[in-house]
């Protein structure tokens, strides 16, 4: 499970890291972790919770930090790491972890080496950085970089190119895999959804396409949830057999 709002994580961790709590012990219980526990660095990026329960914790500098519960084991470029700026974090079927970084670095750990991908694909890594990595419902791996979407299906890396429309150049803020394995991704130039190798723009002239999708999330029901430049709402539902058939609500505040 993925922690992949980075605003929310940087407040989250800054908070967790960083400042004494004074809260009801009858209802909270927190421990605080900081330099002093081991951790590599107190700026951290991002935070993963892989199948065996460990934590993944990318940092701003001092490269990768994985929790057992008690102590940190601190991974950097010495050990074979792709840098020291982490990004994004992710397990694929075969329990190996994935690790991009700010330089647009992307490696592999298996437990007990690291391997480099982007040295041994430049055409896909000449540029950009690593924003968020996750699996489609085929298990290949998805790498969100900064302006392009990745697709690499255990062999090589293709670019996948949003179907029917001119759109060729955006930002990606965010994204959300959600209950049917949908993954939504909020761009400056809209929402973006993935399923079958097949990367479509909702268009919904009325209220999304185009918009600046800052944040996505699902509720119970099943309906999404994106936040337009962190503040207006839009309730999305899928309306018809295709998952690109919606309908975006737009939430007065």
């Amino acid at each position: 499970m993925v922690i992949n709002s980075k605003s929310l994580i940087k407040l989250a961790l800054s908070l967790l890291l960083t400042l004494p709590f004074a809260l009801q012990a009858q209802l909270y219980n927190f421990q605080t972790y900081s330099l002093d526990e081991g951790l590599s660095q107190s700026e951290v990026n991002t935070i993963y919770e892989d199948s065996r329960g460990y934590l993944w914790i990318g940092t701003s500098g001092g490269g990768l930090n994985r929790f057992d519960g008690k102590s940190f084991k601190v991974y950097e470029e010495k050990d074979g790491l792709c840098g020291q700026v982490i990004n994004a974090i992710s397990e694929d079927v075969n329990k190996n972890m994935w690790f991009g970084t700010r330089f647009n670095e992307l490696c592999q750990f298996n437990g007990q080496t690291f391997t480099s991908y982007s040295k041994t694909n430049e055409k896909y890594f000449s540029g950009g950085y690593v924003e968020f990595i996750t699996n489609d419902d085929n298990n290949n791996l998805i790498v969100i970089k900064n302006h392009e979407i990745l697709l690499f299906d255990g062999k090589q890396f293709s670019q996948l190119e949003i179907r029917g429309d001119s759109l060729k150049y955006f930002d990606v803020n965010c994204y959300k895999k959600d209950s049917r394995n949908l993954i939504w991704i909020g761009t400056d130039q809209g929402l973006l959804v993935l399923k079958n190798k097949t990367l479509v723009r909702i268009a919904d002239n009325e209220h999304i396409n185009a918009a600046n999708i800052t944040s996505i999330t699902e509720d119970k029901n099943g309906n999404l949830w994106a936040v337009e430049n962190r503040s207006i709402f839009h309730k999305i539902k899928i309306t018809g057999p295709s998952h690109y058939q919606v309908k975006a609500t737009k939430i007065d505040s």
